[in-house]
């Protein structure tokens, strides 16, 4: 892949088209310079790069002033005073309504163009992604679009092709399973994963077909219920972050309005403003922490507290059907009557001396008297109300019984109330006296009071969003409860399915595949692993010069990377400076293109980061030159002087400055950096 030409319209910095041609570097002749002050364009440039190729990605979101994930409309048109967004400032107050980028490139099969744009329809963006290639014959759209850059560069491989130097020891910081994946995705070892779990699950599909009817109909009841979890869990997580976003604006807005009614007070006696302010600020602690106490206990129990007559009412009808369900029905009655006359009298073996017709006759009619005695007391019984089944009765009855006699609880729940609303009571006298003995004019106070109501209000709907909050929260780790119980319920079912003998052999010869690649995998990545510990140490003692603290960099079988010393003794990696880190993890980006054969171009923002003068002349000297076909470097004048820039020189085939007068209108310049060196 060899980049030919990039088209900025009105994306961060660039205003309007601007189009920079790479045109072709040569063997020898490798380097592309894009450079520049701070503040010029170049990080817009290479975040410009990255969202060409796999959109707004959560990288992307996760703007550093924020320290949390922005949305993506968001992230593309800005928020507030503290995010510009990725469209220019001035062409949107300008009007314009489409922004985005497109990357023309050549490979083996011919010349390929991406265009990635946004269109803003009422607030919000609508991305259009499309795909021209000189050997397609049609051309490919949104996600067909995507599939196809995904097959060249996907998502995964960018941080270790575009990335800023300053960062890049983030890569060998990254989590263990976060770097694995990702060298595997470019060591083409994923692939045979996906493998391995296609097979996984296309042996679960051959053990469901061959399941009996009923196991079969039961698994997969647990697996719906075991899906609607999982989606609940997502919802569950969509609106946690939603009402989270929610309270960090309240807070927000809470604490700048707060800074603004603190502005205008002033007070003759500071001391006695201080002490009503600590008096104030625990009061409002207290209310916030009752009043989320109260929204999660009372609207559970306040209908059963508020009413105990209804509900010692209540309790009296629950009795009545548990003696109801004490007796005999009448119908029951009458055929246990007839049952026992017909088996005492008309069924042999009969009694010696047999009864005469007399006695028989007789007892016949006592025993009919008798069961009349008792359908007619059973007619007397006081009739329920409630038509419940008797199982549930005990319950509800001992529940019940509890909250008729539960004063106790019912005058703390009023006393509670009571506290709450002296409290919001004091505290709207503190507010009365701190304004007081403030300095304003009656119209000034008069706003001082709309604007203290309102962020009353804001302190109002943050509580309601962090009872919300706990609830869900509630929910949620009840829901991995259940998701971990249906799992292994769904274990156990599978475990007592039956199986045809085809369907059994079948089922082991995909096994037996499976574990096949299982093997290969692990061959595979014994093999890189061994490839790359070898080439990670060749690079990292061309490039690192200044000592020996680290002797050796060993690459375990999940990619992970240890330092060791020249004695053999492990190097931790808090023990290692930044710059150190950084210059591990060049060597570990180099060893990766070596072994991987991958021939996409480097971009790199801050080239030299935090090197020393001798570090820096290696990278110019051994790695740049060799790190890609392409590379393309987009560094300040302080960190490539003259006496640097002569070193990259002879490898440079095209140079780019970038110009922005107003901090929105980055062009490109085709001009050397240093003039006649």
């Amino acid at each position: 892949m060899i980049f030919e030409q990039i088209r900025l319209c009105n994306m961060f910095s660039y205003y309007g088209e601007q189009v920079l041609d790479f045109q072709s570097p040569r063997k020898d002749k490798n380097i592309l310079l894009i450079s520049g002050r701070n503040g010029f364009g170049k990080t817009n440039f290479i975040n410009s790069l990255k969202l060409v190729f796999a959109g707004v990605t959560e990288e992307l979101r996760n703007v550093a002033i924020f320290g949390r994930q922005l949305l993506e409309n968001h992230y593309l048109l800005g928020r507030g005073d503290e995010w510009l967004g990725v469209m220019n400032r001035r062409a949107r107050l300008e009007g314009e309504r489409d922004f985005g980028v497109e990357i023309r490139w050549r490979e083996e099969s011919g010349t390929i163009k991406v265009r990635r744009f946004w269109s803003i329809h009422g607030g919000k963006c609508e991305q259009k992604l499309a795909i021209r290639a000189t050997f397609l014959n049609t051309v490919l759209k949104d996600e067909d679009a995507q599939n196809f850059i995904d097959q060249r560069l996907p998502e995964s491989y960018i941080p270790f092709f575009f990335f800023d130097g300053e960062k890049i020891q983030q890569i060998v910081e990254a989590e263990r399973s976060e770097q694995r994946y990702q060298i595997e995705q470019i060591l083409n070892i994923s692939h045979v994963e996906t493998l391995i779990d296609h097979l996984g699950k296309t042996i679960s599909g051959w053990q469901r077909e061959a399941m009996e009817a009923e196991a079969k109909a039961e698994l997969i009841k647990l697996e719906g219920d075991l899906k609607a979890r999982r989606a609940e869990l997502v919802e569950n997580d969509e609106k946690r972050n939603d009402i989270q976003y929610n309270i960090d604006d309240l807070e927000r807005d809470i604490e700048e309005e707060e800074h603004y009614l603190e502005s205008k007070r002033a007070y003759s006696n500071q001391q006695d403003k201080a002490i009503v302010e600590q008096k104030r600020d625990a009061l409002l602690n207290e209310i916030e922490t009752l009043q989320i106490n109260l929204a999660e206990t009372l609207p559970v129990d306040l209908p059963l507290l508020a009413n105990p007559q209804l509900v010692s009412r209540t309790c009296d009808e629950l009795r009545k059907v548990l003696e109801n369900e004490a007796e005999i029905s009448n119908s029951l009655l009458t055929k246990l009557t007839t049952r026992i006359s017909k088996d005492l009298f008309d069924t042999p073996p009969f009694p010696e001396p047999p009864l005469i017709q007399q006695q028989i006759r007789f007892l016949k009619e006592r025993l009919v008297s008798i069961g009349a005695e008792y359908r007619s007391g059973i007619g007397k019984l006081p009739k329920s109300l409630i038509d419940i089944p008797p199982m549930r009765v005990n319950a509800l009855l001992k529940m019940l019984d509890f909250y008729a006699g539960a004063d106790e609880l019912r005058y703390k729940r009023a006393a509670d109330l009571k506290t709450l609303r002296d409290k919001k009571g004091e505290r709207n006298e503190i507010d009365r006296r701190l304004l007081d003995a403030s300095q304003l004019s009656e119209k000034e106070r008069e706003e001082y009071r709309q604007r203290q109501a309102q962020n009353k209000e804001r302190q109002d709907h943050r509580v309601d969003y962090k009872v919300e909050l706990k609830s869900l929260e509630d929910r949620k780790r009840s829901l991995v409860t259940e998701l971990n119980k249906k799992e292994l319920e769904i274990k156990d079912q599978e475990e007592r399915v039956k199986f045809t003998s085809k369907a059994r052999e079948r089922v082991e010869l995909a096994k037996k595949l499976r574990s096949f690649f299982q093997n290969y995998k692990i061959a595979l990545k014994r093999k890189y692993r061994q490839s790359i510990e070898e080439a990670i140490n060749r690079y990292f003692h061309k490039i690192m010069s200044a000592h020996r603290l680290i002797d050796h960099i060993h690459i375990d079988e999940n990619f992970n990377l240890h330092y060791f010393d020249k004695v053999g003794e492990t190097v931790g990696k808090a023990n290692l400076s930044a710059g150190m880190k950084q210059l591990s993890a060049t060597a570990l980006l180099w060893a990766l293109k070596e072994v991987s054969g991958k021939t996409v171009p480097v971009v790199i923002d801050t080239p030299l980061a935090r090197f020393d003068r001798e570090h820096q002349e290696n990278l110019l000297s051994v790695y740049y030159p060799n790190a890609a076909d392409q590379v393309i470097v987009l560094p300040t004048d302080s960190e490539l002087d003259r006496d640097k820039y002569k070193l990259l020189a002879p490898r440079i085939y095209r140079e780019y400055r970038l110009r922005n007068n107003d901090g929105e209108s980055t062009v490109f310049e085709e001009k050397s950096m240093y003039a006649a060196t």
